[in-house]
């Protein structure tokens, strides 16, 4: 049978590795004190931490019932009993064996089996729930140990609370099926409990039954994510990994993944999403052949490519991202990006492609490069998952009809519509423009095919994006389909909306260690803590609402003000398991009350309370006697919602001070009546009137680095290492650039459209005078070619919509001026003539 050796020195006064002989430890038996069952054993391999990385296994015959483990000082010592073992100058230690463990595998035991098990997987480990044939299984955890080595476990999964900790919960199947390194994995019982006995391994911390120190179930082959394996339901990817696990009683640990490059792969591309909690994303190029190159003292040692911590949830400021954050000096070189690893983004996802083409690869197909890829789990929330997916590309085409020989091939100008609403409360106008793709195809080329679009806008297909970018054109079409540039209103229509006023989100706040009862009934919501720290972050939060709530409108009465009375204050708290702190998987709960509950509520500091009057709503909003007034429907919607929730009844308690960071949220009725316009009225060019792209620097240039003791921040760039994709017309001659809140950026707008109605009214086609044919289907549109070009980086807010003073501010290209239609350039239109006209009559 396998036993598991393991001494500790802190038990012998006076000890002294130093004293040890170089012959090494010997092990002898009950059965045989004469000969040795295995000698030339290093004190490493038996010894705790810190002075080796035992258990040493050794297979003991049966009825072996005491061992030896002996250093081997005296080589020409033997022994007749065990009672003239005793050599006062020599380190020894006799253990008890007890009695043979039981065995509770296979068939002559428990016959322990998972409902759902794989034997060879590709980087990962899936393993369902562990069921007995000798009673109900109730709790267990079991160490993943890799390649034979069972010095330590890799990781520790379970089940149960009955053997904390354990990284992560069974069953390991879907989205908690574990990542891992490609090789042989075996899974080992440290506890169970089953029909409420306990059973523990040596390595087990529950003092159960004996059990032997062994794997029962098949070896786990893991096979790397190579260039050829996997699947993604997406398809635009080729590997897929989707965690979602919640450590129990730990924090999660990190996970790791070797993806085995092929001879051709000169591109990674990958996207990684970690949701709400920030998680910690690295990736490392392993040389396969580092002797070949001409630098194997650093092709020897892991070259980084990556390492982001990513999340919304961060409270901390955007650090290392060129031109953004804290780094306001790049210019654009290599050698300017600085050595802050991480980098840090407030946002919950990413989309990358990495370059290899500065890298020295191997060719040498026994040899093959190797990333290996490492996701940290937030440490100090273990509510937390996140989602990876890869692919390798041989190469990268950067064509792009609409951005290659820039302004040429502009989208042109096919049709031209003027629609109205003719209803009273709705009088408008809205001019569209239809742009025709021309030779155009852009679904044909491998720039539009990994790049994303505006979510708000279709895409060119179902596919997730290789590089983040906007581009709010739906490219795969023939025609770019008619476009709203400007809707005007004729007639005044006073309508009301919900909005937010303050607070809300979903970032989690600081834990505690205490409890936190929330209590809702009809009418109060009672907040109760065990801790004054918990007690005093909701009242501090509360009472930073004071200057967002106003005193107007307490009284619902005819002279009330909508912004007064229609306001309420939405309580936001993270509701899991109560153990588990807020995190990715909480579900948010809210609860509503009125802006005159919020001058009655009670704190008492004492009992660690605050209680929240919660009253109902009233609909007193008295409509206007004109027609056009949605105000009343409006706000009779938000009184029923709200009255609707304030009747729910609930009551949860977290043991963890789970809570958001801003838990509450002031909402207000807002109330407006847009201009009328019955003279002129022009916009400011419109970006979405045509094609419009904008990528992030960052997301498209690898910065290699490397671990460096010497450095302050721990990491050292190598800029003669790094690289991009082969798109420099995208980084040389993009129309602008700029610095956003990602980073330095790369915008291009191929033509931006301004129109101006000169000639308004609130009565359609009206003709302003005798003999004048002047009206309101009069138009003018004028175009902005390289707009805002300046050499320099220019903010993100370029391009509001809305009237201004000074306009026209571009050359005019087109009019439509009393029936007459006029094509001042020809270079605007789809083959050089006049556009199709539509206008409403």
């Amino acid at each position: 049978m396998n036993y598991s050796i393991c001494l500790d020195p802190t038990t012998v006064n006076n000890f002294n590795v130093a004293n040890l002989s170089p012959n090494g430890f010997s092990i002898y038996t009950n059965l045989d004190f004469t000969t040795p069952l295995q000698t030339g054993i290093t004190y490493d391999q038996l010894f705790l931490s810190p002075l080796g990385t035992c258990p040493y296994i050794i297979d003991l015959p049966q009825g072996v019932t005491q061992v030896i483990v002996i250093d081997n000082c005296n080589p020409n010592a033997t022994f007749s009993n065990l009672f003239s073992f005793v050599i006062p100058n020599c380190c020894y230690a006799i253990l008890n064996i007890p009695e043979t463990p039981i065995s509770i595998c296979g068939q002559n035991g428990c016959n322990l089996s998972f409902d759902t098990f794989s034997t060879s997987t590709i980087g990962k480990i899936v393993a369902g729930t562990l069921s007995s044939t000798c009673g109900t299984v109730t709790d267990y955890t079991i160490g993943w140990y890799k390649d034979g080595d069972y010095s330590a476990p890799e990781f520790i999964s379970g089940f149960g609370n009955a053997f904390l900790p354990y990284q992560y919960p069974h069953p390991l199947t879907g989205q908690q099926a574990v990542p891992c390194l490609g090789g042989n994995w075996e899974g080992i019982i440290h506890d169970i409990a089953i029909g409420g006995i306990a059973y523990s391994s040596i390595a087990g911390t529950a003092n159960g039954i004996p059990i032997p120190f062994e794997s029962c179930f098949d070896t786990v082959v893991v096979d790397f994510l190579t260039c050829a394996n996997g699947s993604d339901p997406l398809e635009q990817y080729s590997h897929y990994i989707d965690f979602d696990s919640q450590a129990v009683g730990a924090s999660p640990s990190p996970v790791s993944l070797t993806y085995v490059l092929g001879a051709s792969t000169k591109y990674f591309a990958y996207y990684f999403n970690s949701y709400t909690v920030p998680d910690e994303l690295e990736i490392k190029w392993i040389s396969g052949n580092p002797s070949a190159t001409s630098n194997p003292s650093l092709y020897s040692q892991p070259i980084y490519l990556e390492k982001l911590q990513l999340g919304p949830g961060q409270m901390v400021p955007l650090t290392g991202l060129p031109g953004g954050g804290n780094d306001n000096t790049f210019n654009g070189s290599y050698s300017n990006v600085n050595n802050i690893w991480p980098k840090t983004l407030s946002t919950s996802h990413i989309s990358r492609v990495l370059s290899f083409t500065s890298l020295e690869t191997s060719s040498n197909p026994s040899l093959p490069d190797r990333l290996e890829i490492t996701v940290t789990p937030n440490t100090t929330n273990n509510n937390t998952k996140f989602a990876f997916r890869a692919k390798c590309l041989t190469a990268f085409d950067c064509s792009d009809c609409y951005f290659e020989n820039w302004p040429n091939n502009l989208p042109k100008i096919k049709k031209i519509t003027i629609n109205k609403d003719y209803s009273p409360c709705s009088k408008g106008q809205n001019l569209k423009v239809l742009l025709s793709t021309g030779s155009c195809n852009p679904t044909a080329t491998e720039w539009n095919k990994w790049m994303p679009h505006n979510p708000s806008y279709s895409y060119i297909n179902s596919n997730a994006s290789l590089i983040k970018t906007y581009n709010p054109s739906p490219n795969g079409l023939n025609y770019i389909p008619q476009t709203p540039i400007a809707y005007v209103y004729l007639s005044a229509i006073t309508t009301c909306n919900e909005q937010l006023v303050y607070g809300g989100g979903t970032t989690c706040g600081p834990s505690s260690t205490g409890n936190i009862t929330i209590t809702k009934t009809p009418s109060q919501i009672k907040i109760q803590c065990t801790l004054t720290s918990d007690y005093d972050f909701f009242k501090n939060k509360l009472i930073l609402l004071t200057p967002h709530l106003g005193f107007q409108g307490v009284n619902c009465d005819a002279n009330t003000t909508y912004e007064g009375y229609f306001k309420y204050i939405q309580f936001r708290y993270p509701q899991q398991g109560s153990n588990i702190n807020c995190g990715d998987n909480s579900i948010i709960k809210i609860l509503n009350f009125h802006l005159n509950d919020y001058f009655n509520i009670q704190y008492n500091p004492n009992s660690k309370t605050i209680t929240i009057p919660v009253t109902p709503m009233v609909n007193c909003y008295n409509p206007s006697v004109t027609t056009c007034d949605s105000c009343y429907a409006a706000t009779s919607a938000v009184v029923a919602t709200y009255n609707a929730s304030i009747n729910l009844s609930s009551n949860f308690t977290t043991t963890v001070g789970a809570k958001y960071y801003y838990p509450f949220a002031v909402r207000k009725v807002t109330k407006g009546t847009p201009l009328v316009y019955t003279s002129s009225y022009c916009t400011y060019p419109f970006k979405y009137s045509a094609l419009y792209n904008h990528y992030e620097w960052y997301n498209s240039h690898t910065i290699p680095f490397i671990s460096s003791s010497t450095s302050p921040t721990g990491w050292t760039n190598l800029p003669s290492l790094g690289a991009f994709i082969p798109c420099s017309h995208k980084t040389g001659s993009y129309p602008v650039t700029f610095r956003g809140s990602e980073g330095l950026s790369y915008s291009g707008h191929t033509s931006q459209i301004e129109v101006v109605f000169p000639h308004l009214s609130s009565s359609f086609n009206y003709a302003f005078g005798p003999g004048n044919s002047y009206s309101t289907n009069d138009f003018l549109l004028y175009s902005h070619l390289n707009l805002n070009v300046t050499g320099g980086l220019l903010n993100n807010n370029l391009h509001p919509l809305q009237p201004q003073t000074v306009c026209p501010t571009g050359s005019l290209i087109y009019s439509y001026l009393g029936g007459v239609a006029t094509v001042y350039n020809p270079f605007y239109f789809l083959g050089g003539v006049a556009p199709t006209l539509n206008i409403d009559p």
